[in-house]
């Protein structure tokens, strides 16, 4: 599982080498998202236009810092206990 502060995915080139393409933070939708996000990346290295290419702007922005990155897994644990207890809720 891996999650974002934003809890949205993220799809985009690195910008150390934007030769590289990465699609991460399926928050739990990973089969269906990746599937998605990796056509995504194919066009996007290839250089493909049109519907295949585009990318939502808000996969597209950079995934934000954790806040006291020193605490992330603690965050994440808090995070996972907080999911579990409202997937029970419901």
């Amino acid at each position: 599982m891996c999650l974002s502060a934003a809890l949205t995915p993220h799809i985009a080139a690195l910008d150390d080498d934007r030769r590289v393409f990465c699609a991460l933070a399926y928050h739990g939708s990973g089969v269906a998202m990746a599937s998605w996000s990796g056509r995504a990346v194919a066009a996007l290295s290839v250089g493909a236009q049109g519907a295949g290419a585009a990318i939502p702007a808000v996969m597209a922005t950079p995934p934000r810092r954790f806040t006291m990155p020193a605490l992330r897994r603690a965050w994440l644990r808090l995070a996972y206990a907080g999911f579990r207890l409202k997937d029970e809720v419901l």
